[in-house]
């Protein structure tokens, strides 16, 4: 994903326009740019949550979706 799609993503999500799964694939692309390390606490709080509950592998890669 681009700087531009991630960074349009990051204010979608900020606005709360994102679905679930859509703000899972925007964590994934985050932790594997390393992104998430430059952004504020809050999103690595995030990332790390998604990847306890299951979400993510450490390395960012998806593991699960929500099922809707």
């Amino acid at each position: 994903m681009k700087l531009t799609e991630l960074t349009s993503k990051i204010v979608s999500y900020e606005l709360g326009e994102l679905e679930v799964n859509e703000v899972i694939d925007m964590f994934s692309e985050l932790v594997k740019s390393g992104m998430v390390m430059r952004l504020q606490g809050c999103y690595w709080r995030t990332a790390v949550h998604l990847m306890e509950a299951g979400y993510l592998d450490w390395d960012g890669e998806v593991l699960n979706y929500l099922e809707q």
